[in-house]
C-alpha cells in the first residue's frame, strides 16, 4: 500500500509536488482560520451545488469512457496517471467552465489549433526539467504574487511603470527557465527522447480533442437551458410553451449559434399563439438565411 503511494507520488514532477503542497497549505489555512473559514466553506457549497455537481459527474463518465477506449490502443499506461489526473484538474474542469467558448463559430478548429502549436512543445520541455523541490516551493508563491501583482497593475494606469518592470522580469525568468531546460534536452538527449515521454507529451493533447464534443454538449445543455427559461416568460400556456421548446430544439439542434441569435427575437413571441410561433420561426430563418447570403 505504501509503495503503490510512493510510487504515485514520484509520477509527479518537483514543480507539480510544490503546486499541490502549496495549494494544500493554503487550503488548510483557508479552513482553519476563523475569519476565513466561512466564506470558505461557501465557496466550497457554491463549486459543489447540484447542477454543477451533475456536470463533474457527467464530465468523469465520460473521460473515463474515453481512457478506457483509448488504453487498448497503448496510447495511455499505468504510468500515466499523474498525467492523466493533472489534466482532468487543470485542463478539464478549465474547459468545462469556459464552455461559452463554444458558441464561437471557430471553436473546434482554434481549439485544435491551440493544441497543435508549437509552443505546446516548448511547455512541455520547459515544464519537464524542473528545478530541486526546495527551488519550487520558493518559485511558486513568488510567480502567484507577480502575477498578482500584474493583474493589479493592470486596473489602473498609475501602476503602468510597475506594470512594464513586473513583465520584464517575468520574462527574463521564463527565458532563463526555458534556456534551461533547452540546454537540458540537448546535453541529456536519450532520457528526453523517450516513449514514456512522448506519451506524456501527446496524452494531453489527445485527451483535451477528445474533450472538446463534450464541452460543446455541455454548452448545448446551457444555452437550451436558458433559452427556454427566457422562452417561459413569453409564452405562458403550458402546451404552447411544450410546443415552443420542441420546435426550437428540433430547428437548431447544435447550431448553438443560431439558437443564441434566436434568443434575441424572443420578445416577438409575447401573446402569440401556435401559428404565430410558426410564423415567428419562419421569418426569423429566412431573415438568418438573408443574411448569411448577404455576408458569403
Amino acid at each position: 500500500m505504501i509503495r503503490g503511494v510512493w510510487d504515485f507520488i514520484q509520477q509527479f514532477s518537483n514543480r507539480e509536488l510544490a503546486i499541490a503542497i502549496w495549494i494544500v497549505a493554503f487550503a488548510g489555512w483557508a479552513v482553519c482560520s476563523r475569519k476565513t473559514r466561512a466564506s470558505s466553506l461557501h465557496l466550497l457549497k457554491a463549486f459543489f451545488a447540484w447542477k454543477l455537481t451533475v456536470g463533474y459527474l457527467a464530465m468523469l463518465s465520460y473521460v473515463s469512457l474515453v481512457l478506457l477506449v483509448l488504453r487498448p490502443l497503448g496510447v495511455w499506461q499505468s504510468t500515466s496517471v499523474a498525467t492523466i489526473l493533472i489534466w482532468f484538474v487543470c485542463v478539464a474542469f478549465g474547459m468545462l467552465f469556459q464552455w461559452e467558448r463554444a458558441n464561437e463559430p471557430s471553436y473546434f478548429r482554434n481549439a485544435i489549433r491551440e493544441n497543435i502549436r508549437l509552443t505546446v512543445l516548448v511547455e512541455f520541455i520547459v515544464n519537464f526539467y524542473v528545478l530541486n523541490l526546495w527551488l519550487e516551493l520558493l518559485l511558486v508563491p513568488l510567480f502567484a504574487i507577480i502575477g498578482a501583482m500584474i493583474a493589479l497593475c493592470e486596473r489602473d494606469s498609475k501602476y503602468d511603470s510597475v506594470r512594464v518592470f513586473v513583465n520584464r522580469f517575468m520574462i527574463a525568468v521564463g527565458l532563463a527557465v526555458a534556456t534551461y531546460a533547452m540546454y537540458m534536452m540537448i546535453t541529456d538527449f536519450n532520457q528526453f527522447a523517450t516513449i514514456a515521454n512522448l506519451e506524456n507529451l501527446f496524452l494531453p493533447i489527445i485527451l483535451t480533442l477528445t474533450f472538446l464534443p463534450f464541452v460543446y454538449l455541455a454548452a448545448a445543455f446551457a444555452t437550451y437551458e436558458n433559452l427556454f427559461l427566457r422562452l417561459g416568460f413569453f409564452i405562458r400556456d403550458e402546451s404552447l410553451l411544450k410546443y415552443a421548446k420542441w420546435k426550437t430544439l428540433r430547428a437548431f439542434g447544435l447550431s448553438l449559434n443560431s439558437a443564441n441569435e434566436w434568443g434575441k427575437h424572443l420578445f416577438r413571441l409575447s401573446g402569440v399563439d401556435k401559428h404565430g410561433f410558426d410564423r415567428a420561426m419562419r421569418d426569423f430563418k429566412s431573415g438568418a438565411s438573408s443574411t448569411d447570403t448577404e455576408e458569403v
